[in-house]
C-alpha cells in the first residue's frame, strides 16, 4: 500500500513552505502527518545533517516510498479515505509531490458522444430505482433486464434519418446491441452495489433464464439514495478518463480522482469505496477498465546498486522452494485423500494437518501409502501408482 513521493527543499526546514510550517506548528492533523513524513521518508539536503535520521531509504536522490497504512496508524487518522485526502491536501500545499497514478484501458463506448453515454448511465440508474421501488413491497422479484429497459432509449437516430447503406444499417444495429449489453451489465453491477441481491435462475420446461432479486430491510430505505449518489459522481470520473484518452495518456492522477469525487459528492466527502464502485460500474458500462487496484495489496521494494537475482540469499531460496514444494504436495495429498478407503481417512486427516513442510508431508504420505498398500484394498493399484509418483520412480 505504497505510493511514490518526492520531498522538496535544500534543507529539512525548507522542505515545507511557510504556510505548511505554520500548520505544522499548530500540531494539527496535517502537521502531524508532516512530522511523520520527515521521519518516515527522510529529506535530501545539500549540506550534511549531523542530526540522526530514524530511517533512511536507499532510494535515488529525493525520492521515497510512503506507506499509507503506516501513516494512518502513526498519525491516528480514522480511515484510509481521510489519509488519502490528507496526502492530496499536502500536495496542494506544496509539501510534497506524489507520483500516484491509476492506469486504465479504454473500452469501446468511451469514444461515443457524451450525450449517448449520459443516456446509458441514466437508463441504468432509472432501472435500478424502479427495481428497488418494486422490492419495497415484496419479498423478491423475478424478471428479465428488458423488463426495466425503455426500448427507445438507445434509438440515437431520428426516424427520418435512414441509413445510407446496408453497412451503415449494420453498424447502427451493432452499436445498439453494444449499448444494450452495457445496460445489462451496468444494471447488475449498480443494483448489487446499492444492496440488491441478484442471481439467475432457470424456470419452466423451456429452461428460460430469469433474474431473481431481493432487497433486505436494512437497504430498503437507502438503495435509491445510494443509486442517486453514485450517479451524481460518475460524470466527474468519466470526464477525467475522457480527457486523459484525448491527450494520449493511459493513466489518470489519483489526486484528480479524489478531488473530483469530493467536489461532486453531495456532502463533499471522499470514500475509497465509492471510487472502487464507480470504477467497477465504468467497466460494466463498457467505458474504461482499470488495470491495478487503487491501493494494491502488495508493497514496492526498491533496490539500489544490488545485483539482480537471489543467488546470494541461499536461505531465502531454500525457504521459497519449501513453500512451493509444500503447495504442490498438498495438492497431491488431496488427490490421494479423495481415493482413500473410509477406514484410512480419519488418521490421514490428523497427520496431514500436522505437517508444516513439504519434506515432512512427503514423508508422511509415503508412510501412509505404504500402510494402505499392505492392506490389500481394492484401491491398491491407484495407491501403488501414487507411491511411485511420490518417490519419482516413474512419471504419471
Amino acid at each position: 500500500k505504497s505510493i511514490h513521493a518526492i520531498a522538496f527543499g535544500e534543507n529539512p526546514d525548507s522542505f515545507l513552505d511557510n504556510a505548511v510550517q505554520r500548520h505544522l506548528q499548530r500540531n494539527g492533523l496535517l502537521g502531524g502527518i508532516l512530522n511523520r513524513l520527515t521521519e518516515l521518508v527522510g529529506v535530501q539536503t545539500d549540506q550534511p545533517d549531523p542530526r540522526p535520521i530514524r530511517r533512511r531509504l536507499d532510494t535515488p536522490a529525493d525520492t521515497a516510498l510512503i506507506n499509507i497504512s503506516q501513516i494512518r496508524r502513526q498519525c491516528s487518522i480514522s480511515s484510509i479515505d481521510e489519509t488519502m485526502e490528507c496526502l492530496v491536501d499536502l500536495q496542494d500545499r506544496q509539501g510534497l509531490e506524489m507520483r500516484w497514478t491509476l492506469e486504465f484501458a479504454k473500452r469501446p463506448l468511451l469514444s461515443e458522444p457524451k450525450e449517448r453515454n449520459d443516456v446509458l448511465v441514466e437508463t441504468v440508474g432509472s432501472a435500478v430505482r424502479n427495481l428497488s421501488q418494486h422490492l419495497r413491497s415484496r419479498d423478491r422479484a423475478q424478471f428479465t433486464p428488458s423488463d426495466y429497459l425503455d426500448q427507445s432509449a438507445f434509438d440515437f437516430w431520428n426516424q427520418d434519418e435512414t441509413p445510407s447503406s446496408p453497412k451503415e444499417q449494420a453498424e447502427r444495429q451493432a452499436l445498439r446491441r453494444r449499448y444494450e449489453r452495457a445496460f445489462v451489465y451496468g444494471f447488475r453491477t449498480l443494483a448489487r452495489d446499492c444492496g440488491i441481491r441478484i442471481k439467475q435462475i432457470v424456470r419452466g420446461p423451456d429452461e428460460d433464464v430469469l433474474w431473481e432479486a431481493q432487497l433486505s430491510i436494512a437497504h430498503q430505505n437507502s438503495a435509491s439514495d445510494s443509486c442517486d449518489e453514485l450517479l451524481a459522481l460518475i460524470p466527474s470520473l468519466l470526464t477525467l478518463f475522457v480527457r486523459a484518452f484525448e491527450e494520449g495518456r493511459k493513466e489518470v492522477e489519483v489526486r484528480d480522482l479524489i478531488l473530483g469525487l469530493k467536489t461532486a459528492h453531495p456532502r463533499k466527502h471522499f470514500r475509497k469505496t465509492d471510487l472502487e464502485t464507480l470504477l467497477r460500474l465504468s467497466s460494466s458500462l463498457n467505458l474504461v477498465s482499470v488495470q491495478p487496484e487503487l491501493v494494491p495489496l502488495s508493497y514496492i521494494l526498491s533496490f539500489s546498486d544490488e545485483a539482480p537475482g537471489l543467488d546470494r540469499h541461499a536461505e531465502l531460496v531454500e525457504e521459497l522452494n519449501d513453500v512451493n514444494e509444500l503447495a504442490e504436495t498438498r495438492t497431491f495429498a488431496m488427490e490421494v485423500f479423495a481415493n482413500l478407503p473410509k477406514p484410512a481417512r480419519e488418521p490421514f486427516i490428523g497427520g496431514y494437518f500436522a505437517q508444516a513442510s513439504g519434506a515432512g508431508l512427503k514423508t508422511f504420505l509415503e508412510s501412509q501409502l505404504g500402510e494402505i498398500e499392505d492392506e490389500g484394498d481394492e484401491a491398491t493399484g491407484f495407491i501403488a501408482s501414487k507411491r511411485d509418483q511420490l518417490r519419482a520412480t516413474k512419471a504419471v
